[in-house]
């Protein structure tokens, strides 16, 4: 998906604070990174050493910080709705990549000169997870998709309006955790990136479907 002139000028200080990563070309704040001419991200790794003949695992390297992650958002989770809570947690009873969580963490332990991210940067990794969590909730009822990660897909088992409506919950709840982060930028960057996602589905929709909305 395009990435849109918004989530540009919005990213574009958080990248900034990344001392590792310089693009071949002058970077300024009225410059994006572009791809190269293999569609990846222009950009070179610079050492301030020699180059190790291997680089680690970055999920081992944040392993320490993501093996709670998944209780911990659990226990974010709570309300008077049983069902509700049951359909939210079923994504996170069987764990998967979290590849967002794992590059929060080894953004923030980079920002931190290789130390282990804060209370608030694990929070922000939680948050990125409920949020991706929220998608495929969503996407599994709008592909009707039989299973997720090896087991029966949440709607599947609670129903479409129960699977929805705990996709809403986790945005809510992760919006909830975002403001008490108290810091704007992050909020309207990842409230940003939620209304993309949304975006992304609809014209994902429209294409696998055939589907025209005619706006009257």
């Amino acid at each position: 998906m395009p990435i849109s002139a918004r989530s540009r000028a919005l990213a574009r200080p958080l990248l900034a604070r990344l001392p590792f990563l310089r693009s071949p070309r002058s970077f300024s704040s009225a410059a994006f990174v572009q791809n190269n001419e293999r569609s990846h991200p222009d950009l070179t790794v610079e050492f301030r050493g020699t180059a190790p003949a291997a680089l680690p695992d970055p999920f081992v390297l944040v392993q320490p910080m993501l093996r709670p992650l998944d209780a911990s958002i659990k226990e974010q989770l709570s309300t008077d709705h049983p069902i509700l809570v049951a359909a939210a947690h079923h994504f996170f009873e069987r764990a998967g990549k979290r590849f967002r969580p794992t590059l929060v963490l080894l953004t923030a332990s980079a920002a931190r000169g290789g130390g282990e991210a804060d209370a608030r940067q694990r929070r922000l990794a939680e948050i990125a997870e409920m949020i991706h969590a929220a998608s495929l909730l969503h996407d599994d009822v709008i592909d009707v998709a039989d299973t997720r990660r090896g087991a029966k897909a949440a709607h599947k088992i609670y129903g479409n309006k129960v699977a929805v409506l705990a996709g809403d919950f986790l945005l809510a709840r992760s919006s909830l955790m975002m403001a008490r982060l108290g810091d704007l930028k992050v909020v309207e960057l990842l409230s940003t990136i939620i209304e993309e996602m949304v975006q992304g589905e609809m014209m994902q929709v429209g294409r696998d479907d055939g589907v025209c909305i005619d706006i009257l």
